[in-house]
């Protein structure tokens, strides 16, 4: 009986220790909003950027002067959900990592920023480049619905990139 007990105690000592390191691990590596970076790299060379996400707010982080970008191009989008959802919370979120590459020598200046994806039912690309990028609040309009939606417009991440 003490045996099975020293068993158990130890398979539960393991389960915590998993899943504190799980935690601790993947809730650093991102930036946080308002943070911003620089990165000086060469044509092909790629980097990564991770940051939180949560879909289940209405808003998205959508690269919202994309086509202002002629240096770098966005090659993969990835999203890991927080641990808290497999243990079955909703609406926690997780994370976000975007890697981009150097397609042409240059500098530009990636603004990443939340737009109100699910609330406009609109992807990122409706909100890329819709307005000035410099104004604190942004207009979009639904041409097909005429419904129009204002949101501020602060750049949550910047990356500034160097591409020779």
């Amino acid at each position: 009986m003490k045996t099975k007990k020293k068993i158990i105690l130890v398979i539960s000592l393991v389960i915590v220790a998993g899943i504190i390191l799980y935690i601790f691990v993947s809730s650093h590596n991102y930036y946080k909003m308002g943070e911003s970076d620089q990165f000086n790299i060469s044509i092909g060379e790629s980097f990564t950027v991770k940051f939180m996400e949560n879909g289940s707010t209405g808003y998205s982080n959508c690269w919202i002067n994309k086509n202002s970008c002629p240096t770098v191009e966005l090659i993969d989008e990835d999203y890991t959900a927080s641990w808290l959802s497999i243990f079955g919370s909703n609406g926690v979120g997780g994370s976000a990592s975007w890697t981009f590459k150097g397609k042409r020598k240059g500098i530009d200046t990636i603004k990443i920023t939340f737009c109100p994806t699910g609330q406009m039912k609109k992807d990122c690309s409706f909100f890329s480049d819709n307005n000035s990028t410099d104004q604190p609040l942004l207009v979009a309009v639904d041409s097909s619905s005429k419904e129009a939606i204002a949101y501020y417009q602060k750049h949550d991440y910047l990356f500034i990139v160097n591409v020779n």
